[in-house]
């Protein structure tokens, strides 16, 4: 029994693996805030309706065990946030369409989407939160006009992040926006920004030059910390540069404007290829400015420096190393104070302060040491030692050699723009995208049919979808499902809504007689058979009511009260039904429910419909008559009554 019972197992195993299975085909759907809703089908995620999506942490999100499916998101216009965390490490994700009506881009909403490589946010939008595109593949990116908040990191740590364009409404970034987005090579600030923040660019590896607004004012703490930036022109209003801003990068000279009032120690810390400084309009140099800068040949203070001054001649240098002080000697003296002046050597008093500019590279092999000369624009000053360092490769957009299919990944080859070297990169593949066309309709008995087709590779298939139901809370399957499509079908109930018919809630003395006038065609009473107190003409029970009492389907709870609100009980609604069909005499056979009292109102009308097939009862030897009955009992009791007209008249 055992070795036939493992047969079977195996032998199902291996007919499952041979299934079609197709992840494009995965399929849910539900609430995912207040006023909106998801739904996952063929790789597509659509989110629609209005307002705010949750938040969600990367555990919470609906879609969690579908986040390999999604390929392709378009949320619709109304939609005004994007949660947070809602596309966390969706790495099959390459298409994102947001609406005009979008906010908000909360946290980590798109982080680690690594074939997200492109993405446009709309006008209108708000706020970018922290990380929204932390290790994702976007390569180029767009703030609009309407973006004032950049929260911390927001576009850093995004490994494919080449260029970026910040818009006008970002005055007063906040800190670490492109920390460690190390493909980072161009900024664009299109407003009046007024500082760069702390950390602002920190890691930026391949950020070799940035043009910053004239508005700028500072530039905070660590601002540029190990970035790869070799160039920057700071602008006159400047008169701030925090600690570490310049530390650990490949900078090669600076101008420090005559605005400037306050430099933060150790602000370029680290510098190994720093080669010329003008201090501006410093007037005191902080400890550690120039610590490990060992390629330093030119120095330029002001005559107004204080003692601090002294700092640089106690700096370890070159033998080459030149400061050049403009200032005169007399100024020069009055650091001395113990009257031993000195006049060193590398101590040039000039009128005017050197402007250096890079001449070409020696060399256009970025594998091997080159070196830059450096002359100034004002005098003709040479540096006697230039700086020798290795290039770094500076690749073009490169050529397809392979192009990328659907399915399959392609390849170019990118060249280095300094010396030609090359390099193979991989293209991913495109994914499909598909278009749909309805095949059939469904209906309330046969499922519908989708065909869809890739519109790049012709890709094609089919797929059934669900059944038509009347109603979402009409599950299929239900005792009462044929009989509430009957009953819609024939004007009998609409249900509570267009897409609700509360199957299990009560049913009201009012709306089981008005659901029997509906299936009896609506006929006409006479006006003055209508005595009761609590039924107005108003109410849509009016007709119905006067058409039951004209017909004795019933005389009310009393002589002045029918009770409309009331539960209909079993009992009520087989009465309801027997009378209505003329009160036909039952065979006589046994009553086969103990519940039912002998000479009760009902007693007749339960035995005529069991007889008749219209009803089985509650439980094995019950009716229980005086029971409430559901809105799906009523339907199934006037659904079986209906078909059973023949045989119960």
């Amino acid at each position: 029994m055992k070795k036939r019972l493992l047969s079977l197992l195996v032998s199902l195993c291996l007919l499952l693996s041979i299934l079609p299975v197709s992840a494009s085909a995965a399929t849910c759907s539900g609430s995912c805030g207040k006023n909106v809703r998801y739904s996952l089908e063929n790789g597509v995620m659509t989110i629609s309706g209005s307002g705010a999506m949750n938040r969600f942490d990367d555990t919470t999100v609906p879609w969690q065990d579908y986040r390999d499916e999604i390929q392709s998101v378009v949320i619709e216009e109304g939609v005004t946030t994007v949660g947070s965390c809602s596309f966390f490490k969706c790495e099959n994700l390459t298409s994102v369409t947001l609406p005009s009506t979008l906010k908000e881009v909360q946290e980590r909403s798109f982080l680690g989407c690594i074939n997200l490589t492109a993405i446009t946010l709309p006008d209108g939008l708000e706020k970018l939160w922290d990380m929204a595109f932390t290790l994702s593949g976007v390569e180029h990116i767009v703030v609009p006009d309407s973006v004032t908040l950049l929260r911390p990191r927001s576009l850093g740590g995004c490994p494919a992040l080449i260029s970026a364009v910040i818009g006008t409404g970002i005055t007063e970034p906040q800190s670490h926006i492109f920390l460690d987005s190390n493909a980072l090579e161009s900024v664009t600030f299109r407003g009046e920004l007024k500082y760069i923040s702390y950390s602002m660019f920190s890691g930026c590896k391949a950020l070799k030059k940035i043009v910053l607004p004239d508005s700028v004012t500072a530039i905070e703490a660590k601002a540029f910390d190990n970035s790869g930036l070799t160039e920057i022109q700071l602008g006159d209003a400047v008169t701030e540069i925090g600690e570490y801003a310049f530390a650990r990068t490949p900078l090669e000279q600076i101008v420090l404007p005559q605005s400037m009032k306050k430099l933060g120690q150790h602000a370029f810390e680290d510098c190994l290829w720093l080669v010329s400084i003008d201090a501006g309009g410093l007037e005191e140099i902080p400890d550690g400015i120039l610590s490990d800068c060992r390629q330093i040949r030119n120095i330029t203070v002001s005559g107004n420096m204080d003692r601090s001054i002294l700092v640089l001649m106690n700096h370890p240098r070159d033998p080459d190393m030149k400061i050049n002080y403009l200032g005169t000697r007399s100024q020069w003296a009055r650091y001395y104070e113990d009257g031993n002046v000195q006049y060193p050597g590398y101590v040039h008093f000039d009128d005017h302060a050197h402007r250096y500019v890079k001449g070409e590279l020696t060399s256009r092999n970025c594998e091997e040491s080159s070196f830059y000369p450096y002359t100034c624009t004002i005098c003709g000053d040479e540096v006697d030692s230039p700086i020798y360092k290795k290039s770094q490769h500076v690749w073009d957009e490169g050529r397809v050699t392979v192009e990328p299919t659907c399915n399959q990944n392609g390849w170019k080859v990118r060249s280095c723009t300094v010396c030609g070297a090359t390099i193979k990169v991989v293209v991913y593949a495109l994914g499909h995208s598909f278009v749909e066309t309805v095949l059939a309709e469904p209906t309330y008995d046969t499922p519908g049919k989708i065909q869809y087709t890739c519109t790049r590779c012709g890709t094609t298939g089919e797929y059934e979808t669900p059944v038509k139901e009347p109603f979402e809370d009409v599950v299929h399957g239900s005792f009462y499902r044929d009989a509430v499509i009957w009953a819609t079908e024939q004007g009998v109930t609409t249900g509570v809504d267009t897409t609700h018919f509360q199957p299990n809630s009560q049913c009201t003395r009012a709306q089981a007689v008005t659901f029997l006038w509906r299936s009896v065609g609506k006929p006409e009473h006479s006006e003055n058979m209508i005595q009761f107190e609590d039924v107005g003409r108003e109410q849509f029970y009016y007709d119905p009511v006067g058409w039951a009492v004209e017909n004795g389907v019933t005389n009310g709870v009393d002589s002045v009260q029918f009770a409309p609100d009331a539960a209909c009980t079993r009992g009520q609604i087989v009465t309801f039904l027997w009378r209505s069909a003329g009160c036909p005499q039952p065979t006589g056979e046994k009553m086969p429910f103990r519940d039912v009292e002998t000479g009760s109102y009902y007693e007749a009308a339960v035995q005529w419909a069991v007889e008749n097939g219209i009803t089985n009862g509650a439980a094995e030897n019950q009716f229980q008559p005086n029971a409430a009955c559901t809105r799906a009992q009523i339907v199934t009791l006037l659904y079986r009554y209906e078909n059973t007209k023949g045989n119960a008249a």
